[in-house]
């Protein structure tokens, strides 16, 4: 089943690719900026990592990407529909029942709401009954997503517990939460150096000229990393954690690139240049990791050399926890016995 499921993962990956250049063209009505978005995300080394893994992580970036496939198309309609908000709710729903941190996708589905409602008061929206069927819906879905995934809910709700717990204004509580925010910084600038580089100088002129999209797109960037930094801190610290991210690092420092080559400043053959010898260069490491995940393992090498080499009877020192070796007739015997 796990070539399988790895095949199937990579499909999945192949699809956000796609979901990703849709999403980057609805905000941007850019096809040069869309297609320099699927670039980066296929040549991110985190997202190439988890699509060779039968992981949750990469169709959870799938349905985080569907429902913002959806919003996007709802930020310039002159006016929200019902079937509007039943499809948020769904695909909101089913982001949550992917992994329970799909979530938080929940909150850029009020980051626009509030956006197309920026001149009127918030109220308007709490009035709105779409609003509260969409809330409905979510709701409705919790018991029928328990019992698909209950082991979700048992593995959150027994963490949250201990938080509560130990309690969230302690000193040591501050200590995890700023360690893990700290921690994810750090995945990023070691997995995705130059996405970060680029996303950094990318913000400032998305904010600067596309105030919407920016906030938009930021509205799930600061949620994601705020939960899994200051809220799960460092007890639960994974580097995959930080992959839902990625794909909004794609969008903004695709946007950021396009403007830099578009802008007046220097000889556009030069900037081209730059361009170019950064894509590259952002496609070294998941070149040289595929490379790399290809050859033999090395683990399956040494177990081989162990059965060649060491004759049954004999002794060795295992330091790896994770090296599985056949016991011998007599091992058998003695567990057996004992």
């Amino acid at each position: 089943m796990l070539p399988f499921s790895r095949f199937i993962t990579v499909l999945i990956g192949g699809l956000c690719i796609y979901l990703i250049f849709r999403i980057t063209n609805k905000l941007f009505k850019n096809r040069n900026i869309s297609l320099l978005a699927a670039l980066l995300l296929a040549s991110s080394l985190m997202f190439v990592q988890m699509s060779h893994f039968a992981r949750v992580w990469v169709p959870q970036v799938f349905f985080i990407l569907l429902v913002f496939n959806h919003l996007a198309g709802m930020l310039e309609k002159e006016k929200l529909s019902l079937k509007d908000h039943i499809i948020s709710g769904i695909l909101i729903s089913c982001s949550f029942a992917v992994h329970t941190i799909g979530v938080i996708v929940y909150f850029s589905y009020l980051g626009l709401l509030l956006l197309r409602r920026r001149q009127e008061n918030i109220t308007a929206i709490i009035k709105n009954k779409y609003f509260w069927l969409t809330n409905l819906i979510i709701i409705l879905s919790v018991p029928i997503i328990y019992l698909l995934n209950p082991y979700a809910f048992y593995n959150y709700g027994s963490y949250f517990a201990a938080v509560a717990d130990q309690g969230v204004a302690t000193s040591g509580r501050s200590f995890h939460s700023l360690f893990g925010a700290a921690y994810y910084a750090q995945i990023l600038f070691e997995y995705e150096p130059l996405l970060l580089l680029v996303f950094l100088l990318g913000v400032g002129v998305l904010y600067l000229q596309k105030r919407k999209v920016f906030y938009l797109l930021m509205s799930f960037i600061v949620s994601y990393y705020f939960f899994i930094g200051f809220i799960i801190g460092s007890d639960h610290s994974e580097p995959r954690y930080i992959l839902p991210v990625i794909p909004f690092l794609a969008i903004i420092s695709a946007y950021g690139i396009y403007k830099f080559i578009d802008s007046g400043r220097l000889n556009k053959k030069v900037k081209i240049i730059f361009v170019m010898i950064f894509l590259a260069g952002n496609l070294v490491m998941p070149v040289i990791w595929c490379a790399k995940i290809i050859k033999p393992a090395t683990r399956l090498l040494a177990m081989d050399w162990i059965y060649k080499n060491i004759n049954s009877g004999d002794s060795i020192i295992n330091f790896d926890p994770y090296l599985t070796l056949n016991e011998n007739r007599l091992s058998i015997e003695d567990k057996q016995r004992f």
